[in-house]
């Protein structure tokens, strides 16, 4: 997760607050201004990670927090990620449904959906459970994840921008990010584009089959090449990431030629020198519209890490407005610009040979990174 909080206004990013991120890393960044609500909201699950994280200490020691006492390692795991989980939950609104708030958005007023950049989906019919997200006309007001700010949350004036803060704690088995993802790409309908960049790529088997199996849109994938990697020229074993996302992505597009979706989905390698990239998200155009209407912004790289292993946060933002419409469309247009077309002779160059050792470690611990 990565959220920086100043008094009432937000910066949402995939960045950390290293050095390079401020001179020559690639990244994306949102800053949401005098949004009350949305700060408080992301202090809030902040500060209820924290409640069951460790501590460092002064002489560089960690210890458990101050009234938290199961420890995820020595101590009992699945009552530590219980009691972790009723805490995230208790940031949450209440579900229509069964109160099980990692499986269900709630439902919005019908007579605000007005966009259609997200539509009714249902996951489980045969359970009747529904999840709604509502392409809103609304400010940062819509969807507010805190307790505190639900009853006035539907009332304000309209406004032409909606933000769902999205969180994805797969040890905890919290859920919102990947459900509200998959079914954006699932159901996006023929002829919307969907552009999407993850710094390391590493589809899920779930997003990957989404993409070249049950989904009709059309989508551009933003990769980083080899030498843009933060790995690349590293010594030791670390200097061999770079081949193995090489391999990954090279089986991904394998895929896509036998399945023939070279004609709807195409794989773009970005590439700029003296630079590295770490840039994740995903622009929704809807069909005939040379504006995005929908983009996720945040840390999650669609892999495996983010979905199953790390605790995520990422905000979707749906938006009427021309003019940050526009804005994303040029955010997007500029990452691409930096882009060279893969195609099967890419992976035939030299530079990109994979070794027989990381093909096989690839093989066994992808699930892992």
């Amino acid at each position: 997760m990565k959220a920086y909080v100043f008094d009432d206004s937000v910066v949402i990013s995939g960045a950390n607050l290293s050095s390079d991120y401020f001179t020559n890393r690639q990244d994306r960044y949102l800053v949401v201004k005098e949004c009350g609500e949305m700060a408080d909201c992301l202090q809030s699950l902040v500060a209820t990670v924290s409640r069951f994280s460790f501590q460092l200490s002064a002489d560089n020691m960690v210890k458990l927090a101050s009234g938290w006492s199961i420890h995820p390692v020595d101590g009992d795991y699945k009552q530590f990620t219980t009691e972790a989980r009723r805490l995230v939950d208790s940031i949450w609104l209440p579900s229509t449904t069964n109160g099980n708030a990692s499986t269900t958005a709630r439902e919005l007023p019908a007579d605000s959906a007005k966009s259609g950049v997200i539509s009714t989906f249902d996951d489980a019919p045969e359970t009747n459970e529904r999840a709604e997200l509502v392409a809103a006309p609304s400010g940062c007001h819509g969807d507010t994840c805190c307790r505190e700010h639900a009853a006035g949350a539907t009332s304000r004036a309209p406004h032409d921008t909606w933000i769902y803060p999205l969180v994805q704690m797969g040890p905890l088995s919290v859920t919102h990010d990947y459900e509200v993802t998959d079914a954006l790409l699932r159901r996006a309908p023929e002829g919307s584009i969907l552009k999407l960049a993850s710094g390391y790529f590493n589809l899920t088997e779930d997003y990957e089959e989404t993409l070249l199996r049950r989904s009709a849109a059309h989508f551009d994938l933003l990769i980083a090449s080899p030498e843009v990697m933060g790995f690349f020229g590293a010594r030791g074993i670390l200097g061999s990431i770079p081949a193995a996302y090489t391999y990954i992505a090279r089986n991904f597009y394998t895929r896509m030629v036998h399945l023939g979706q070279l004609h709807r989905i195409a794989l773009q390698e970005y590439y700029r020198e003296k630079w590295t990239f770490h840039a994740k998200g995903l622009w929704y155009y809807l069909p005939g519209d040379g504006l995005p209407g929908l983009t996720l912004i945040g840390s999650p790289n669609f892999g495996y890490r983010s979905v199953h292993r790390d605790l995520e946060l990422q905000l979707a933002v749906v938006t009427d407005n021309e003019q940050l419409r526009q804005r994303l469309h040029e955010e997007q247009q500029h990452l691409f610009s930096f882009t060279s077309t893969v195609t099967m002779e890419t992976f035939q160059r030299d530079d990109r040979h994979v070794p027989l050792w990381v093909r096989y470690v690839v093989s066994v611990i992808r699930h892992y990174f």
